[in-house]
């Protein structure tokens, strides 16, 4: 049961970031839907060393914070959006993405996720390479979900 969800939420990040790129849009349904899989996947599949609906929840909680204080830096996006003028502010559906992120990573992994996500967003700006900031968020989010975990669980509770 485990597996299925994972490749659920692989197929629904690379859906998300497939339209992101390709359109400049994310889907809104698909970023609930993701809230959903891992509340409920949370819930149904509890085991020791897993992380409960509670923690899914704070995640969701703490992705949406996250994403008002992005919003809150004033010109952070444009200079992270590879000059895309259409890009150059968060709109609501970018809130919703981090906020489904935030419920894979819980509340500290978000926080992680995101600065990892800043700073390699940042260098891809800075080498010209125009790519939407999910593709930063969702690289970020695997290499902390399916990585980062095993080294910073012990430190962090993650």
């Amino acid at each position: 049961m485990i597996f299925i969800r994972e490749i659920l939420f692989l197929a629904i990040l690379a859906a998300l970031v497939f339209s992101d790129w390709k359109r400049g849009r994310l889907p809104y349904w698909l970023s609930y839907l993701g809230m959903a899989l891992a509340i409920v996947g949370a819930n149904l599949l509890i085991r020791p060393g897993e992380y409960e609906w509670s923690h899914a929840g704070l995640g969701i909680v703490a992705g949406y914070l996250v994403s008002g204080v992005l919003a809150m830096i004033p010109g952070l996006m444009k200079d992270l959006s590879g000059n895309r003028p259409d890009k150059e502010k968060l709109m609501g559906e970018d809130y919703a993405l981090i906020a489904m992120l935030g419920a894979f990573t819980g509340p500290l992994g978000i926080i992680l996720v995101f600065v990892l996500g800043l700073v390699l967003a940042r260098v891809l700006a800075m080498l010209r390479v125009a790519v939407p900031f999910s593709l930063s968020l969702a690289a970020m989010t695997l290499l902390f979900r399916y990585i980062g975990t095993l080294a910073l669980g012990h430190w962090f509770g993650l």
